[in-house]
């Protein structure tokens, strides 16, 4: 009950908020007692070195934290293939499970389970040429995105995974 009370006080200041009626309760907090049944308003007063809302902000803009795939590049089945039937010196990994490469494989990868990855690369050659394939793409996106970040420079993601390999007739 306690958070649809909450949710229903939060909805009627943000419509007079939209509808700019009433005045809203700006600079307050509202503490709400469920065991009495009773309301309380406290004044919050402006922290004037607060960076985002104080004397002199310096937070200006939203930051994102999120890292940006930047470095992350990608191959399709079909230049994989034609890699594969060239004399490419580099490695294929597959980060799918065992049962997974049991049903279907690229006979030129080699199997690290991503929950193994951290492991087995750490013997790894930063400097060599990497294509990472799992399923469909997402499993090989993070095991790029791990390599890259621990100093590999050279990784590729594969578009669609070993599910794109097989729709191709690969």
């Amino acid at each position: 009950m306690l958070p649809g009370i909450i949710g229903s006080l939060q909805a009627m200041e943000a419509i007079k908020l939209i509808a700019a009626v009433a005045e809203p309760p700006l600079g307050k907090l509202t503490y709400y007692d469920a065991l009495t049944t009773r309301f309380r308003s406290l004044n919050l007063s402006k922290n004037p070195s607060c960076l985002l809302c104080g004397d002199s902000p310096t937070i200006t803009s939203p930051i994102s934290y999120i890292p940006t795939p930047c470095s992350m590049s990608e191959i399709s089945v079909t230049d994989l293939a034609a890699l594969l039937e060239a004399d490419w010196t580099g490695q294929l990994i597959d980060v799918r499970q065992p049962e997974e490469w049991e049903e279907a494989h690229i006979d030129q990868a080699k199997l690290v389970p991503l929950s193994e990855l951290p492991q087995a690369s750490a013997h790894w050659d930063k400097e060599a040429d990497y294509i990472i394939h799992c399923k469909s793409g997402m499993r090989s996106a993070k095991a790029q995105a791990y390599l890259l970040e621990n100093g590999f420079k050279n990784v590729r993601n594969t578009i669609g995974g070993i599910e794109a390999w097989l729709d191709a007739g690969l």
